[in-house]
């Protein structure tokens, strides 16, 4: 009995998506929106809907879990990184005294403790403990340097003194070429391009291991092209060249300036959009088609109401419709009747009937 009964309420439902088809293809002869006869879609989205509603609760309690135990490994591990750096600050004092350095207070950011070594008035590094792992390293102009976890205070010791004269030297060296970007920037070449092209550059650098950088951005925030400095010698840095000094770097960043395309991301995706277009309607086969009736198309468009119309006529010269962008969003449209319709909604559509 309950067969017959499964068979015969899927015979009903056969007729009815049959019957549906059939109506949406009148709907789609009216232009009216085609709609879901399907019984079988539905029972498979609510199946599919169900899925992912166990999986997003699985997700949310492992994420959870996952959460908690990061918490409480971050706590520990801060905890360790600050006696760490607590021990190290308090145990260095005379060392420090030897050298003609003193240290800074011990302070805390973020997710690290850190103290800085100062010459006189100048900080010449940063010890830093990270509370995400065991890590202590020292950082100064001539990069990052790591101690060994189970000897602190003598590779902390033998780094600095090791290295303290070429610290010196490297950051008096950086300065100087920090300074001489700045003044390249401000110059009048340099910044009248910067202005024409809606260009910025940010004058405080983003420091790696082995070099600092420049970036220069589009008015969108886009990084397009960067200046390095070298930490060991100082040398510039421009598209994989490299100059010694400011006025070889100077003639090159205008160069680069001046061919950057700066246009904006949405202007780059309708020159895309315009381009795929006209060369749709220079193809022999779709000029072939509209001209069996009796068609032609305008290769070049027209503009109004910020958008681009690529208008098709009739041997009269009469529009019967027109491809359109929209120059605010980049969607591409036909307009036939006073009638917009997205072809990408329009084809998604078609793609669903029979």
């Amino acid at each position: 009995y309950n067969k017959g009964v499964v068979d015969e309420l899927g015979g009903f439902r056969s007729d009815i998506s049959s019957f549906g088809n059939d109506i949406n293809e009148m709907r789609s002869f009216l232009l009216l929106p085609p709609k879901d006869y399907s019984y079988a879609e539905k029972d498979t989205e609510i199946n599919e809907d169900r899925t992912m509603e166990t999986s997003a609760a699985e997700q949310a309690i492992y994420g959870f879990l996952g959460s908690y135990i990061d918490e409480k490994t971050a706590e520990k591990n801060k905890e360790a990184a600050k006696q760490r750096i607590q021990s190290l600050y308090e145990n260095i004092g005379k060392a420090l005294v030897d050298e003609g350095l003193s240290a800074g207070n011990v302070e805390q950011n973020g997710d690290i403790y850190s103290f800085k070594i100062f010459s006189g008035s100048e900080p010449l590094y940063a010890v830093i403990g990270d509370i995400k792992s065991d890590e202590t390293i020292i950082q100064s102009s001539i990069g990052v340097g790591q101690l060994k976890p189970d000897d602190l205070e003598n590779t902390f010791i033998a780094y600095i003194t090791g290295n303290k004269e070429e610290v010196i030297k490297t950051k008096a060296l950086l300065a100087a070429k920090k300074t001489e970007i700045g003044t390249l920037v401000e110059s009048p070449e340099i910044s009248k391009v910067l202005v024409e092209k809606k260009l910025s550059m940010q004058t405080e650098p983003l420091e790696e291991n082995d070099a600092l950088f420049f970036p220069i951005k589009s008015s969108e925030g886009t990084e397009l092209l960067s200046i390095s400095l070298a930490r060991k010698n100082g040398t510039y840095g421009l598209k994989d060249k490299t100059f010694e000094t400011g006025e070889q770097l100077a003639t090159a960043l205008i160069e680069q300036l001046r061919e950057l395309d700066v246009s904006t991301s949405m202007e780059k995706m309708i020159a895309a959009r315009r381009a795929e277009i006209e060369a749709i309607l220079s193809e022999k086969t779709f000029r072939d088609m509209l001209k069996a009736e009796d068609l032609a198309a305008d290769t070049a468009p027209r503009a109004a109401y910020n958008q681009l119309l690529y208008d098709i006529k009739d041997s009269k010269g009469t529009v019967k419709f027109s491809f359109v962008i929209e120059l605010s969003s980049g969607s591409l449209k036909v307009l036939m009747d006073n009638r917009e319709i997205d072809l990408f909604t329009f084809l998604q559509g078609s793609k669903k009937k029979p």
